[in-house]
């Protein structure tokens, strides 16, 4: 089914290979056609990965992916088609923009290394393994400390509450 997007761009239902839903249906997003990427921004976040960031950084970008509708290039749901597939073409030029997005939203001593993966979920996984300090008890203690510590005192009950939920947050992910 082959649609116009709300920016004029031609844009068509995916059905990726090997993935089924909760229901045993195809999984499905859109991907575009024609490979014209010019009004996308390379810039995709202000949120910049420094080492010291992952999860704020990581959670901002997938916000940012996700609000694009391309988060399946970072989950897996979007599977490269085979050699000759008529989608190939369109899943190599998004596959190329999230890349960069990735790669952009990085300090460039950091992104300089993952130019050489071959795709978008790769970077995303290599970068989780990599600076994600998920199973680290030693995060979980400190963010467990920190929110044992945690006082409001003088400051406004919103930017307290803000922390708490914060550090919250911050433990979830762990």
């Amino acid at each position: 089914m082959v649609e116009m997007a709300a920016s004029g761009e031609r844009q068509s239902t995916f059905t990726s290979r090997g993935g089924s839903g909760s229901r045993g249906e195809p999984n499905q997003t859109t991907m575009s056609l024609g490979g014209d990427v010019s009004h996308h921004s390379f810039q995709l976040t202000s949120h910049k990965l420094d080492g010291r960031n992952y999860l704020e950084w990581a959670q901002s970008v997938k916000l940012a992916i996700d609000g694009r509708g391309k988060l399946g290039h970072l989950t897996g749901e979007v599977k490269k088609p085979e050699v000759g597939d008529p989608w190939m073409s369109a899943w190599q030029s998004e596959n190329s923009l999230i890349s960069a997005w990735l790669i952009n939203s990085m300090e460039p001593t950091i992104g300089k290394p993952y130019f050489s993966l071959p795709n978008a979920r790769d970077i995303w996984e290599v970068l989780r393994e990599t600076y994600s300090d998920v199973e680290n008890f030693s995060q979980i203690f400190e963010l467990k400390t920190k929110l044992w510590k945690s006082r409001q005192g003088e400051r406004e009950v919103t930017i307290h509450y803000n922390e708490m939920v914060s550090l919250w947050q911050d433990l979830d992910q762990c």
